[in-house]
């Protein structure tokens, strides 16, 4: 007979993706944890409710409130039940922000509101963003636009974009920024579509988010001309310029057509018809080297 399957060993991967147990809290506060683990929404409302003053102040002065723990909870039910946990989570982050907890706490790394965003969670996002939670916590490497476009949330990315759109765009930007210092680059555009997700980019080029940069361009240059198809059937040819496809162009791309455009040397009309021969990248792959002067650079593009 043979031996029974032995379930796989756990990676010290897959160990950090289970909420940590802070061995400073108290056993009330310990209790909370195995209880947001049975998803006993409920129960830990409650007792955040019965807490004392020198209980709470404990939280405060950790900065907890285990509400990135309750979504987290929340999550993991389906269908009907799935409403009715979302209701429990929306009662303990109104419990925890009347007695002035940090609602936009995290697990992992990973904060309250990205939480709500990656999960689909709408109510709780709405309310976490009424209450002035940041898009990005200070400390977690993503957040939540990245969160919503790499699980296919598209009505939470519609909430934060409506709600949110000058945060959202800030935050798009600082992720390109940081990218040299950090070596992380998380790029919501990049990732929807290396994942054909055509629907995220609508709605990134709706708000006028869809920021592509040359590093963008890089990663996608094999998958960009298939979303672009899907999200505008109309166009015969996707791989050369037209107004409406501006956006997808690298940056150097659209500066340099942009610098020409208001030289004001040719015609609207016929600077249009000249740019339709000009494929994706072609500015970006005929760059000189770094270092030259920047006017130089925009006419050896041309000349060259």
């Amino acid at each position: 007979m043979s031996s029974p399957r032995r379930s796989p060993r756990r990676n010290r991967s897959t160990k950090l993706q289970r909420p940590l147990l802070p061995l400073y809290l108290n056993n009330r506060w310990r209790r909370q944890y195995i209880d947001f683990g049975h998803c006993r929404i409920s129960k830990c409302t409650n007792r955040l409710q019965t807490a004392d003053a020198e209980q709470l102040m404990e939280l405060r002065t950790h900065g907890l409130s285990f509400v990135a723990l309750a979504i987290t909870a929340g999550a993991t039910a389906a269908g009907a039940m799935r409403t009715s946990k979302e209701h429990d989570v929306i009662d303990y982050i109104n419990t925890a922000a009347d007695i002035g907890l940090n609602v936009n706490d995290d697990v992992n790394g990973v904060s309250s509101v990205e939480l709500a965003s990656y999960h689909g969670m709408h109510l709780v996002l709405i309310l976490l963003l009424d209450l002035g939670c940041p898009l990005n916590k200070a400390g977690c490497r993503s957040n939540a636009v990245v969160a919503a476009v790499r699980n296919g949330q598209h009505t939470a990315l519609d909430i934060i974009l409506s709600k949110r759109r000058a945060d959202a765009s800030r935050v798009i930007q600082d992720a390109i920024k940081a990218f040299s210092d950090t070596g992380f680059y998380f790029s919501p555009l990049m990732i929807a579509i290396r994942k054909g997700d055509a629907a995220s980019v609508q709605l990134l080029v709706s708000y006028g988010l869809a920021m592509m940069s040359d590093f963008d361009f890089v990663k996608i240059r094999k998958s960009i001309d298939n979303v672009l198809r899907d999200c505008y059937a109309s166009i015969s040819n996707v791989s050369h310029w037209c107004g409406t496809l501006h956006w997808s162009f690298p940056k150097i791309d659209r500066e340099t057509l942009n610098w020409l455009w208001h030289t004001e040397l040719l015609p609207c009309e016929i600077w249009r018809r000249v740019f339709s021969y000009i494929s994706r990248g072609w500015f970006l792959q005929h760059t000189p080297s770094l270092g030259s002067d920047e006017s130089e650079v925009l006419q050896s593009n041309i000349i060259s």
